[in-house]
């Protein structure tokens, strides 16, 4: 379309000077968006890749939102379980209220059920707090791990982050 106002118009130069700039713009764009390149929001085939890296036996994986662990079960293949937070995914009626916190107390029933006795985890997050209007709290998340673990490496992905937890 811009090249069309070229043959059109008496100044060129102008108009190539413009599409070179909105050109470079959306470039721009696409690069800050995009970071790094050819990852999805939450980054879990390199995720996994790390976690199966670096875990050892018998160190559950806290997983908040709960969904992301059914990207997680395709791409890891380690030999720890997943704990997804608050509650399992249902593959029957998909409820997006399901998926928010409701007290750090829920988040510790769920851990020790699944995990009793543990005192090495890992923790994956993903990066955002809600969706169509249904907050999901992760501040109560980050107040479970705070109160309850010390982290003892941080590692970040493309909108998500790993943990990993020792208890205090």
């Amino acid at each position: 379309a811009l090249l069309s106002l070229v043959a059109h118009t008496g100044d060129q130069k102008r108009v190539a000077i413009w599409s070179i700039f909105v050109f470079a713009g959306s470039i721009i764009f696409l690069v800050i968006t995009y970071w790094p390149p050819y990852a999805k929001t939450g980054d879990f085939e390199r995720v996994s890749t790390f976690l199966m890296k670096h875990e050892a036996p018998d160190e559950p994986i806290i997983v908040f939102p709960n969904e992301a662990v059914l990207v997680l079960a395709h791409c890891y293949h380690g030999p720890n379980r997943f704990i997804p937070i608050p509650r399992p995914v249902p593959l029957i009626r998909y409820d997006l209220h399901a998926k928010a916190l409701i007290s750090v107390e829920q988040i510790q029933a769920v851990v020790d059920a699944a995990a009793p006795g543990r005192r090495r985890f890992w923790a994956i997050r993903e990066e955002y707090k809600w969706y169509l209007g249904v907050d999901f709290h992760p501040s109560i998340l980050d107040d479970y791990l705070d109160s309850r673990f010390n982290v003892v490496a941080r590692r970040e992905f493309f909108r998500s982050e790993v943990l990993y937890l020792e208890r205090k």
